[in-house]
């Protein structure tokens, strides 16, 4: 198993505040609170399994990417992105 961290940032720019970062596959879903600095970190990821990372706006869940731990320990997904809505 793997812990990951990345930082989630608005488009703005600006790091996303106080908002929930989820973790979805085919088992279920893990999710962790977006801090004051638009960081998280979630636990327990299983290496060879792939995971879509989501966070929500409003009611709209906004895709910020894949993560998919190739070996054990931590994994750094960096700065992960918002894209506005419309585009």
């Amino acid at each position: 198993m793997r812990t990951f961290a990345g930082m989630v940032l608005g488009p703005g720019g600006k790091p996303v505040k106080r908002a929930v970062a989820v973790v979805i596959n085919e088992t279920g879903e893990i999710t962790a609170w977006i801090d004051d600095e638009g960081r998280f970190t979630l636990p327990s990821l299983l290496v060879g399994w792939t995971y879509e990372v989501f966070t929500t706006r409003g009611n709209d869940a906004v895709k910020l990417g894949v993560a998919a731990p190739k070996a054990p320990g931590p994994l750094d997904l960096g700065t992960l992105r918002m894209r506005d809505l419309g585009k």
